[in-house]
């Protein structure tokens, strides 16, 4: 991210997040989940102030709990077709690195990934496209009225189809989705060259 050095947030935001395309003397991109990089913050002309963003239910500098990250993978290991290695290891390992990373990360969280998935056995799928770059898959999480519907996808995209967002990550406490907020975020992680995922979910009849 060196030709972002020195440079403000909102001149990094100005700039429009990374794209993943390949660049001259590198590998091509294997990004599928790559940035539109016409991403820029949504010009807002309201006079209402602007409410400082949430506050999470940790300290800052503290680390959350087993509950709190199970919530925040569970999209990343119900939305996905990859196959982690044993014990962790990348020792027959199937799928993206990316998504990969997803299950590794909730395995040595503590997740027993096997037992979730059973608890939320798969219903349908909604494959990813290229054209809509995201993937979903339609879970029965035991309502009898609603299945619950995990996405992942490039962020830009799943910022727009958002209504809501979960209040300091606290799932069961939503507010309206801060969309500036999101485009900022996602602008800034991406000109450091890190990937950039969005996870979502929600419920349909």
């Amino acid at each position: 991210a060196q030709h972002q050095s020195g440079k403000s947030a909102s001149a990094v935001v100005a700039d429009g997040a990374n794209s993943g395309a390949p660049r001259k003397g590198h590998l091509e991109s294997s990004n599928h989940y790559s940035i539109d990089t016409s991403l820029h913050p949504v010009e807002d002309e309201s006079d209402e102030p602007k409410s400082a963003p949430s506050s999470g239910p940790f300290a800052n500098g503290a680390s959350p709990d087993l509950a709190f990250v199970k919530d925040a993978l569970t999209p990343g290991v119900l939305c996905s077709k990859c196959k982690l290695g044993k014990n962790g290891t990348r020792e027959g390992e199937i799928g993206n690195p990316t998504e990969i990373s997803i299950l590794r990360a909730s395995y040595f969280s503590g997740i027993d990934i096997d037992t979730l998935k059973s608890e939320q056995p798969f219903h349908a799928e909604v494959p990813f496209s290229s054209e809509y770059k995201f993937m979903a898959t339609i879970h029965d999480a035991g309502d009898a009225d609603t299945f619950t519907v995990y996405v992942k996808g490039a962020p830009d995209r799943m910022v727009k189809l958002c209504s809501q967002q979960a209040r300091g990550g606290v799932l069961s406490d939503l507010e309206p989705c801060d969309t500036n907020y999101w485009i900022e975020k996602i602008a800034i992680l991406s000109s450091h060259g890190l990937r950039v995922l969005a996870l979502c979910q929600g419920t349909v009849p």
